[in-house]
């Protein structure tokens, strides 16, 4: 007897196989002209946003790229990049995405506990996706509240079209923050780690750190070829923004047999997808209260301080400061600290109003 959750697997599949078809169908006729499947440039630096369409797996070896990061941190938003650049359909770990593990492009948050090693051995290379936990961990739990806390694939997807439309109220997020906070800053820091450093895994059950068995046999390099910040892909400033980008189409150009858009189209087509408000967290701007109104208390934002301090000096010293991906991940790290700071210390003097408790001090 199929179970329901097979059902409605084989009823997507099926749903998808049409697309599939059509798509193909498409691209198929397209390709005369165009040659490829991805978005068009016009020249003169003007583009043309296309659908992507299935990966078509041939005999000739692809280099496939994973996206990783904590949630919540703009894998959805690499991911349209990806597809817009390439013109080729990105999955996801758990296939919520229904486009199957074949796909060019994999977003994952593993080794948090929301992410999979569901792609078994098809990813060749990651890019790795960071954000200052300040923010990370409020779009986070927006994302667990948009699909009521679902703990099962078939819930998940039941609720799939809830994502990215609304924020949660602020009693809810507090509740939230108290219980899950000391966990989640903990997996935060986990997650780099483990992709900076190859697979890590801290605990063996005799408190020794070894390497994630996936790291040996599945992706024989887990160590990410560029990290991504989240901030400076949505900047206002249009330099900062393509400049950010432009680390994911290198990462690209150095991989085999993955066509691209030309590069004078690239800055075109990166405003093309940030403007596109239905692809990634914008679409929550609005319904309900803003990032900013989602606080942290002042002995919180101190701790991530501390804890993201910690991280920088570990990537500034033996064995990683002469690598140049830690350097970038240090630079990374600065700005938060700065950030928490400033937060820190407004927070703290709101929450301790008497004279003689205005300086701010570790708590």
């Amino acid at each position: 007897r199929i179970g329901r959750k097979e059902g409605r697997r084989l009823i997507a599949v099926a749903i998808l196989s049409v697309a599939t078809f059509l798509n193909v169908f498409y691209s198929a006729q397209t390709r005369q002209y165009f040659g490829r499947y991805l978005s068009m440039n016009l020249g003169g630096g003007e583009c043309e946003w296309t659908a992507p369409v299935p990966f078509i797996a041939t005999e000739t070896k692809t280099t496939r790229t994973l996206l990783a990061s904590y949630p919540g941190s703009g894998k959805r938003l690499c991911w349209r990049m990806l597809e817009a650049l390439t013109g080729y359909q990105a999955g996801d770990d758990w296939d919520l995405s229904l486009n199957g593990v074949n796909p060019p492009f994999i977003k994952t948050s593993y080794p948090h506990p929301e992410g999979t090693w569901g792609w078994e051995d098809s990813m060749d290379q990651v890019i790795m996706v960071i954000r200052n936990p300040r923010y990370a961990l409020p779009s986070y739990h927006a994302l667990r509240h948009e699909i009521d806390y679902s703990n099962s694939w078939d819930q998940s997807f039941s609720h799939i079209d809830n994502t990215y439309t609304k924020q949660p109220p602020v009693p809810v997020w507090e509740d939230w923050r108290d219980v899950r906070f000391e966990t989640e800053i903990d997996l935060w820091c986990w997650y780099i780690d483990f992709w900076m450093q190859d697979g890590l895994r801290r605990n063996d059950g005799f408190n020794n750190s070894f390497q994630d068995p996936h790291c040996i046999t599945d992706l024989k390099n887990c160590r990410p070829k560029a990290i991504l910040q989240f901030e400076k892909m949505i900047a206002s400033d249009e330099d900062v923004m393509i400049q950010e980008l432009d680390k994911m189409s290198a990462v690209l150009d150095a991989s085999s047999n993955m066509d691209v858009i030309a590069e004078e189209a690239r800055p075109c087509v990166y405003k093309k997808v940030l403007d596109n408000k239905e692809f990634y967290n914008p679409r929550r701007n609005g319904n309900g209260p803003s990032m900013e109104e989602r606080k942290f208390t002042y002995r919180q934002l101190n701790v991530m301080k501390s804890e993201i301090s910690n991280m920088k000096k570990k990537y500034t010293i033996d064995p990683f400061q002469d690598i140049p991906l830690a350097q970038d991940l240090v630079v990374i790290l600065d700005e938060y600290i700065a950030e928490l700071t400033a937060e820190y210390v407004t927070a703290f003097q709101n929450a301790n109003s008497s004279p003689e408790d205005t300086e701010p001090g570790a708590s």
